[in-house]
C-alpha cells in the first residue's frame, strides 16, 4: 500500500472560499505586504470565518494602498477600532492579526471562470461582542459599533474623525 505524505504546516490559502454573500465576523490570521502588477503597494489580508455554518473558511483581500483607493485603507482601520486622521501612517501589520472584525461579503467578478467572494466592507465589532475565545484584542476606542456604511459610499481620501491610537512606527 503507497502511504501519501505532505507537510501542509505553511500552506496558506491565497484564493479564499465562495461563501454566500453577506455579513461574517473574521478573524486576520496573517497579513502580508507586497506590490501589484503595477508596482502600487499592496496589504494581502488572510483570515478566517469564526462561528455559523462556515466557520473555518478562508477569505482574502487585498488592499491596494494608492491616492484612489484610501477609502478601503480607512474602512479597514476603522473597521479594526482604529480611528484615522489625514497624515501619513506607518503601522506594524503584526498588530492586525488575531482582530476580530466583521466583514460584507459580495461575489466577486469572475476570474479565470470562477466566482469568488470578495471583501466589500469592514464593520467594528464591539468589545463586549467579541469574545475573549475568539482572539480579539481590540483597541478601546472600538467599543462603541461605527455607524453601517459601505465601501461604495466612503468619501475617496483619508477621513477625518480622529487620530490614530498609540501604533507602532513601520511603514505599510
Amino acid at each position: 500500500m503507497a502511504v501519501f505524505e505532505a507537510d501542509l504546516t505553511n500552506f496558506k490559502d491565497r484564493s479564499g472560499s465562495k461563501v454566500p454573500e453577506g455579513r461574517y465576523r473574521i478573524r486576520i490570521t496573517d497579513t502580508e505586504m507586497g506590490e501589484t502588477k503595477a508596482g502600487s503597494p499592496m496589504l494581502t489580508v488572510f483570515m478566517e470565518i469564526v462561528g455559523g455554518e462556515f466557520s473555518g473558511s478562508a477569505l482574502v483581500d487585498r488592499i491596494t494602498i494608492q491616492d484612489n483607493t484610501l477609502f478601503r485603507v480607512v474602512n479597514f482601520l476603522q473597521g479594526l477600532g482604529f480611528k484615522t486622521e489625514r497624515k501619513r501612517l506607518r503601522l506594524d501589520t503584526s498588530k492586525f492579526l488575531n482582530r476580530v472584525v466583521d466583514v460584507d461579503v459580495a461575489d466577486g467578478e469572475p476570474y479565470r471562470g470562477e466566482v469568488r467572494s470578495e471583501i466589500r466592507g469592514y464593520v467594528r465589532v464591539a468589545k463586549s461582542e467579541a469574545s475573549s475565545d475568539d482572539g480579539a484584542d481590540l483597541p478601546e476606542e472600538a467599543a462603541a459599533p461605527a455607524p453601517e456604511k459601505s465601501a461604495e459610499d466612503a468619501p475617496q481620501g483619508v477621513a477625518d474623525d480622529g487620530a490614530i491610537d498609540d501604533i507602532d512606527e513601520i511603514e505599510l
